[in-house]
């Protein structure tokens, strides 16, 4: 088990081992630039982040890196967040577990959407306290 002084983002312990020092890599999705810049400044301290302005541009820097982490709004333009999270999970059926919503609102879609796919979601306004909290458990979830 890991203890409270072991949890940091970025942080891997395997049984038997050194702890490792590995960047947790998070992209942030969001067509929003203040909220991009919001989420970045206050998760980069422990994590390298990766911007991009919608869905689509999102599956563009994924075809070349690989993310820990994905936080992704809902309502963007070109490719929204729900269309961008059924993509990935037509690739990866584990994507769930290394995605979290962040949106101004709930809506029918979403809702079904993260009932039927167990996936996170976060409201905006954003309580950066939460986010990071979130981040930090949903990071250790996928490491484990």
């Amino acid at each position: 088990m890991i203890s409270a002084e072991d949890e940091c983002i970025g942080e891997v312990i395997h049984k038997g081992q050194e702890r490792k020092q590995s960047p947790t890599r998070i992209l942030i999705v969001d067509d929003d630039s203040s909220v991009r810049e919001l989420l970045e400044f206050f998760l980069s301290r422990e994590a390298e982040i990766t911007l991009a302005g919608n869905g689509r541009a999102a599956l563009e820097k994924m075809e070349d890196q690989n993310f820990d982490l994905i936080i992704s709004d809902v309502d963007m333009p070109i490719t929204n967040g729900i269309d961008f999270f059924l993509r990935l999970h037509a690739e990866d059926e584990n994507v769930n577990r290394k995605f979290l919503f962040c949106t101004g609102y709930i809506n029918d879609e979403l809702r079904e959407v993260c009932d039927r796919y167990q996936v996170r979601f976060c409201l905006k306004p954003i309580d950066v306290l939460s986010v990071q909290e979130i981040v930090r458990q949903m990071v250790e979830l996928t490491f484990v």
